[in-house]
């Protein structure tokens, strides 16, 4: 098959591996991309990063670059460039409301090219005139895939008929979250929390949970950056079992995510925020750690194991899965798990295999 990813999300190379994979299974794989892009949460300009061999790019001028709802591509070049690519299918990877999946969705369908929509979205929000442009994006694909399950029931009640395919976006390297080979100490549980320092993200009750179990045989790094960190630094000064770590960069995160027993996820959202997957998670589950995290969003969708779920914000239930946990022989179970679980779901290869399979189902 001849696929067109188009999306903003691959100006970096996080999601690159999957296109490999594609390749590998014989499918010639195309990438429509801005030819920059201003990525808000990092405050910089991202240039477009390599492709892996094989993979055919093409950067595009888009106009309001960095509003990832709103931008679209110079509208004869985006015509030009598909109709040189000649692909059998697009897969649109921007959420159905978006201003470029409207403009990709319109040219699909003057090409006569069936196109696959991709949606993270997982709350339902008031999109003003866009709930038109958004109709037409679903209800004129010829296949849906979400990130989750939330985002899957969004699409369907957004008018799209067929069958949505839960896959996740990327995956996740497993040539670099893998096991630690090392034995590891079983009179000290570690956990660890890896993300950004902020309200939604259920910070205070892991910690209150945490010190309330005045657990010698357990500690708690905390590892990101975010408005929280004062908070955080003034607590791991007055509780030696807790550890502020500060933010690393993307690329240590595999080594340091394997020094730990158990990765805590506590998030509790907020009004318009609900976590959309918990990449975190899957990199912990790859690595061999067991983990445990609340009921918000999509966690249980990757964690699915009630034993390691709490309800958001509940301090008396995260300390009950902590103390669960201390046990070295019932975490070892609950790593073993989640480490196939992940192997079966996660992986780039996975995703990639998922992907392929659905998207012959929509074209046959």
């Amino acid at each position: 098959m001849k696929i067109l990813y188009v999306g903003h999300a691959y100006m970096v190379t996080n999601g690159h591996k999957k296109f490999s994979y594609l390749s590998e299974m014989r499918h010639e794989v195309s990438v429509i991309r801005p030819h920059k892009w201003y990525a808000p949460a990092w405050s910089r300009t991202l240039m477009p990063e390599p492709m892996p061999s094989g993979i055919r790019s093409r950067e595009i001028k888009v106009f309001f670059e960095g509003k990832s709802g709103g931008y679209f591509y110079s509208p004869f070049v985006l015509l030009r460039e598909v109709k040189l690519l000649k692909p059998d299918v697009i897969v649109i990877e921007q959420e159905t409301f978006s201003i470029s999946a409207f403009q990709i969705s319109i040219l699909a369908k003057l090409l006569k090219i069936p196109y696959i929509t991709f949606s993270w979205e997982n709350i339902k929000k008031d999109l003003g005139w866009r709930k038109w442009t958004n109709r037409i994006v679903v209800t004129n694909a010829a296949g849906a895939i979400a990130g989750n399950s939330a985002a899957a029931k969004i699409v369907q009640n957004d008018g799209f008929e067929g069958n949505v395919e839960v896959i996740t976006q990327f995956g996740v390297d497993d040539s670099s979250f893998f096991p630690n080979e090392n034995d590891k100490s079983e009179s000290i549980a570690k956990f660890v929390y890896i993300g950004r320092l902020v309200e939604e993200k259920g910070i205070k009750s892991m910690i209150n949970a945490f010190i309330s179990l005045n657990e010698k045989n357990a500690t708690l790094d905390i590892v990101g950056g975010g408005p929280l960190e004062n908070y955080i630094r003034d607590i791991a000064q007055e509780y030696p079992q807790i550890n502020f770590l500060g933010p690393v960069r993307h690329q240590e995160v595999p080594e340091v995510i394997r020094q730990y027993d158990i990765l805590i996820l506590p998030s509790i959202g907020s009004d318009s925020w609900d976590e959309q997957f918990g990449l975190v998670l899957a990199q912990a589950m790859l690595s061999g750690l067991a983990v445990i995290g609340s009921d918000n969003g999509a966690i249980p969708d990757v964690i699915q194991d009630k034993e390691l779920l709490f309800r958001s914000g509940s301090e008396i239930e995260i300390s009950e899965r902590i103390k669960a946990l201390l046990d070295a022989e019932y975490r070892k179970t609950k790593a073993k798990d989640l480490f196939i679980r992940a192997k079966r779901e996660y992986t780039c290869y996975s995703v990639a295999k998922k992907s392929e399979s659905y998207i012959k189902e929509v074209l046959e």
